[in-house]
């Protein structure tokens, strides 16, 4: 079981807010009009599950492997760029809540069989998480609302 605990609350006629946090932090904290860009994970679940990040450096998280990538783009090739391009449209929660203030986290497989999310702008930090745990938890809190 992971640490996370998501949340999506709703007041008649406000936003919905979406919540992941962990005991020591909020990781993510979105507001939203619809349930739509929540559904983003669910549309994008297949990538979560299966895609692994082909430039993914050995003890370097998802997003710090996104982040050094694109410090070193002069040295990528095109297709390269597209491939991690592609990888963060379906695994950075930025594209989940567009338009809005959102670090650049990161959600995906590290290994086989693990998984996690991770955020490199100004802090640093990742969090291995169960994600059948995090799928069953955002599934049960869509329910909730439907």
């Amino acid at each position: 079981m992971s640490d996370l605990e998501i949340k999506i609350e709703h007041k008649e006629q406000e936003l919905y807010t979406f919540n992941i946090r962990n005991k020591e932090k909020f990781i993510v904290q979105a507001k939203s009009e619809n349930l739509g860009e929540i559904n983003w994970f669910t549309e994008n679940k297949k990538a979560i599950l299966d895609d692994e990040l082909s430039v993914l450096q050995e003890n370097m998280s998802i997003a710090e492997s996104i982040k050094n990538f694109y410090e070193n783009i002069e040295s990528k090739t095109d297709e390269e760029v597209d491939r991690v391009y592609e990888y963060r449209t379906t695994h950075g929660l930025r594209f989940a809540f567009r338009g809005q203030d959102i670090d650049d986290i990161y959600i995906g497989k590290i290994s086989e069989d693990r998984y996690e999310i991770s955020e490199a702008g100004g802090t640093h930090w990742s969090i291995t998480i169960d994600i059948n745990d995090f799928f069953h938890q955002l599934n049960n809190e869509i329910a909730r609302h439907m």
